[in-house]
């Protein structure tokens, strides 16, 4: 009994000890700031403290999640608004433009407070945010549509173009 003991603790220390500094090896890997202990398995994600994810598996955190539902909540809450400098110094409240029309009704079928927290979730979430403007005869933006972060990539044409591939939000 003694030497299975042995040789249990001996397996699990010895990537401790025999280790190259700067050569990779596999978990388990010790924690040295809590004292515990990470699997081997948290190897497969590198940045796992980046994406939210915790170490011991691919589900996300409820802290990171609860933050990004935070900011998110947040910036939908604020009233979007439209300002100009004035000649004073100070600023005037723009209510006709293009910009203040969008901000309080960015498309059809979503409120401006739905579209900001969709907005910024996924730009939390994902590190990004595309919208697809459509524009009038005027060159303004009439609609904002949120499309989805994780299928959209930029795309070169034959003549150099560049333009993005942007297909909606679930």
């Amino acid at each position: 009994m003694m030497t299975t003991a042995r040789a249990l603790v001996g397996r699990v220390l010895r990537p401790l000890f025999k280790a190259v500094e700067g050569q990779p090896r596999s978990g388990p890997f010790h924690l040295p700031v809590t004292g515990g202990w990470l699997s081997a398995d948290a190897g497969q994600y590198q940045n796992w403290w980046q994406l939210g994810l915790s170490p011991t598996g691919a589900e996300r955190s409820a802290v990171v999640e609860r933050c990004i539902a935070l900011y998110a909540e947040t910036a939908a809450s604020l009233p979007g608004a439209h300002w100009r400098r004035n000649a004073r110094g100070g600023r005037t409240r723009v209510q006709k433009s293009a910009l203040s029309r969008i901000l309080h009704r960015p498309n059809d079928y979503e409120t401006a407070s739905s579209f900001m927290l969709n907005a910024v979730h996924s730009l939390h979430r994902e590190g990004n945010t595309f919208a697809l403007a459509l524009r009038n005869s005027r060159f303004e933006v009439e609609s904002l549509h949120l499309m989805n972060p994780r299928m959209s990539a930029p795309l070169v044409a034959e003549t150099g173009d560049v333009f993005f591939d942007l297909p909606a939000m679930p």
